[in-house]
């Protein structure tokens, strides 16, 4: 009998602290948006900054095809499109950092560079022919981020939007599940929106 309570008290335990360790993962990557937020115009905290923030933690809650790296080691690399600021700060972010166990690289993007061998692919908004961007990560192993993309088009993963002067992001599962991704729980959860599973 005493043995029957004293498992049923491990297993609740247990349960707890798996609670705790998904609430101290959301928080963690909803840390970015309530620091942007107490900063109100005082712009202690830039947009840039936040969103490079974001950008780094999208890396830890998105689980890639195997094909994705050629090596246990390779690195995750982040494409940026149009946004200097937030390329810098993302190097900043990122400096001396790892993700998921494996170095970060950065690269800037220009007309004509390939989407090959990217991970994570940032378009800001002012980024030349975002379309056309798009259309060469989709059905490709890469976590498409976007500032600015025509309405009711499912062609970016994740999309920062700003709701009350917060920075906040949508998830679209269509072209998660289009390009191979699968998102976590704990990412959807502090989404603003999460758009349909798709076929």
């Amino acid at each position: 009998m005493a043995l029957l309570a004293s498992q049923r008290h491990r297993r609740a335990a247990d349960c707890w602290r798996a609670i705790a360790a998904a609430w101290v993962g959301v928080l963690a990557l909803f840390l970015p948006w309530l620091a942007f937020a107490a900063a109100g115009d005082a712009g202690e905290v830039s947009e840039a900054r936040v969103k490079a923030a974001f950008l780094f933690k999208f890396g830890a809650y998105v689980d890639w095809p195997p094909e994705a790296f050629a090596r246990p080691d390779s690195a995750i690399v982040i494409g940026i499109v149009g946004a200097d600021a937030i390329a810098e700060e993302l190097a900043r972010v990122a400096e001396g950092r790892t993700l998921n166990n494996r170095p970060i690289v950065i690269k800037r993007l220009g007309r004509g560079d390939p989407v090959a061998g990217l991970h994570i692919l940032f378009l800001g908004a002012d980024g030349p022919r975002i379309r056309e961007w798009l259309d060469q990560a989709q059905g490709k192993p890469i976590l498409t981020v976007t500032e600015n993309e025509l309405e009711n088009e499912q062609r970016s993963v994740l999309k920062f939007v700003v709701a009350e002067n917060k920075i906040r992001f949508e998830a679209s599962l269509v072209a998660a599940q289009r390009n191979g991704l699968r998102l976590s729980s704990q990412l959807l959860a502090v989404a603003k929106q999460v758009r349909g599973s798709g076929p």
